[in-house]
């Protein structure tokens, strides 16, 4: 998520407007630059959640950093402004979404049988939900990924699945 700073094209995520409505809806998901760049949630142009400033580790008010299972990457330069982590092993495939009530969830694959599960769901920024919820996450998929969330739990922490910017 984030900015081309040359074109200014913002790319964040949108709800739709229902769940039988596709079109866009007013709740999203993105990198506010008025300054000190932040992740933020909004309804329209109301901030309902934002995650603080980059302070070179992680957004101030998260607790989640680079650590075994992936790697944040923030990039603030004349040309680009984003933020992704990147999962330590490529063949994690996740997704996230946010809907028309502000529920922002990450899905994750399972190689067993090419179905999707509800990695974590939460009304606020997920990463504040990763720490919180790793452990349960853990229990949840660990059939799928039994080597991967180990680690997840002897680290204390989740993952995100690659974006491609």
């Amino acid at each position: 998520m984030g900015w081309n700073l040359s074109t200014g094209v913002n790319r964040y995520l949108t709800s739709c407007k229902d769940d039988n409505d596709p079109s866009l809806g007013d709740i999203t998901s993105r990198i506010d630059n008025p300054g000190m760049p932040q992740f933020v949630l909004r309804r329209g142009s109301e901030k309902i959640f934002q995650a603080g400033p980059w302070n070179g580790i992680r957004f101030s008010g998260t607790g989640v950093s680079s650590n075994k299972i992936f790697k944040s990457i923030f990039v603030y330069n004349s040309e680009d402004l984003y933020y992704m982590n990147e999962a330590s092993d490529n063949s994690i495939i996740t997704w996230q979404t946010v809907n028309q009530s502000g529920l922002v969830q990450r899905f994750v694959l399972n190689k067993g049988n090419s179905s999707w599960s509800t990695m974590y769901s939460s009304r606020n920024y997920p990463f504040v939900v990763l720490m919180e919820s790793a452990k349960s996450a853990a229990d949840q998929f660990v059939s799928a990924y039994t080597d991967l969330f180990l680690n997840l739990r002897e680290n204390g922490m989740s993952f995100v699945g690659r974006l491609d910017v």
